[in-house]
């Protein structure tokens, strides 16, 4: 383990910032649903002009429900089904080794090679691990704007093999 500690502190739990960094987070998979959604729509709205009666409304509302209604409960019930473990106060530890989050149920180390992307959300800095398989969300909102810039800056310079 290295001995660099740059940053350590505890945050309490926000779901309402989980849920911004899932949205966030699934911000590609979303523009595929509603990409969908705004094709059913288009090719029932199509039959529709041209006389057809018995799938056009039904594909005018699974067109809108792609659309509008499934990224939001997508990431409601993403959230809900991972509250147990992310409704909890953490700490969270950000070294040369690479991001730690500890709670009293968990324990996770994400290196830093195997991050690849940040982003600045607000109040929260989000990582994303190889592949976009998963990410590790460090809450900004407590930390004073100066701590949150250096602890941003940090992060910068060691993910995506910088």
């Amino acid at each position: 383990m290295t001995s660099d500690v740059a940053f350590t502190f505890a945050a309490e739990p926000d779901l309402r910032r989980f849920r911004v960094a899932l949205a966030h987070f699934y911000r590609p998979s979303f523009l595929l649903v509603r990409t969908t959604g705004v094709l059913l729509i288009a090719v029932a709205g199509f039959l529709l002009l041209l006389g057809g009666r018995g799938g056009t409304v039904a594909g005018l509302l699974l067109g809108a429900v792609f659309l509008l209604l499934a990224p939001a409960w997508i990431v409601r019930r993403t959230a809900v089904r991972v509250a147990e473990l992310a409704d909890r106060p953490a700490t969270y530890r950000v070294d040369g080794e690479g991001i730690r989050v500890s709670s009293d149920l968990i324990e996770q180390l994400y290196r830093w090679p195997a991050l690849t992307t940040v982003a600045e959300v607000p109040g929260i800095l989000l990582a994303t691990t190889v592949g976009a398989a998963g990410f590790v969300a460090v809450p900004t909102d407590g930390l004073t704007p100066e701590d949150a810039a250096a602890l941003t800056a940090f992060v910068r310079a060691r993910v995506g093999g910088a």
